[in-house]
C-alpha cells in the first residue's frame, strides 16, 4: 500500500527534497524487485504482494468474472 504523506505549507519543500535525496536507495530496491519478478515470476509479485500490501494471495490468475466485476467497479 502507498504511503499518503500531508504536509502544511513550509514543510512542503522540505519533505520534497528528502523524497528527491532517496532516489538513488529507492531505485536500487526497484531494481531488486524488477530482478526478482524476471527470475522467479509469479512466486516474486506474490512475495511482494504480502510484502507491501500484507496481503496473502496463492496465485495472480484471475478468471473472466472476477476480470469482469473488477473492471465494473472502476
Amino acid at each position: 500500500m502507498i504511503k499518503k504523506i500531508q504536509v502544511k505549507n513550509g514543510t512542503r519543500e522540505a519533505t520534497l527534497i528528502r523524497s528527491f535525496n532517496r532516489i538513488p536507495q529507492n531505485s536500487l530496491i526497484v531494481q531488486k524487485i524488477i530482478n526478482d519478478v524476471i527470475k522467479f515470476g509469479d512466486n516474486a509479485i506474490i512475495k511482494y504482494t504480502k510484502k507491501f500490501d500484507n496481503v496473502k494471495i496463492d496465485s495472480i490468475v484471475v478468471d473472466k468474472e472476477e476480470f469482469k466485476k473488477a473492471y465494473q467497479e472502476v
